[in-house]
């Protein structure tokens, strides 16, 4: 292996274990949401419509999940082509989870 192969494999190391961070932070975010929204004081319609929310960004977060199997499966000369989709998704994803926070 050549030294510019070791540094995009380190690279894309360092790029997935990044994200599968950033996933176990989401779901940590998640768990949290759907607590306080059980433990929430409102009527039954307010909450469905809370955790309808709550299912959108699951959503969005399994299809970084996807993105991210797919950075995985591609070789090293391909892996820099999906960054800045996730990058987008992220910042997509991000805005969401402040947004359903916000309504609490």
């Amino acid at each position: 292996m050549e030294i510019s192969e070791e540094k995009t494999d380190s690279e894309k190391d360092e790029y997935l274990e990044k994200w599968i961070t950033q996933m176990n932070n989401w779901n940590v975010e998640l768990d949290e949401i759907y607590a306080k929204i059980a433990a929430a004081d409102t009527d039954s319609e307010a909450k469905l419509e809370q955790k309808a929310h709550v299912s959108v960004l699951r959503r969005k977060r399994d299809e970084a999940r996807e993105k991210l199997a797919d950075i995985q499966s591609v070789g090293n000369d391909g892996w820099e082509g999906f960054k800045n989709g996730m990058e987008s998704l992220k910042a997509i994803i991000d805005d969401d989870f402040l947004n359903v926070k916000a309504k609490f």
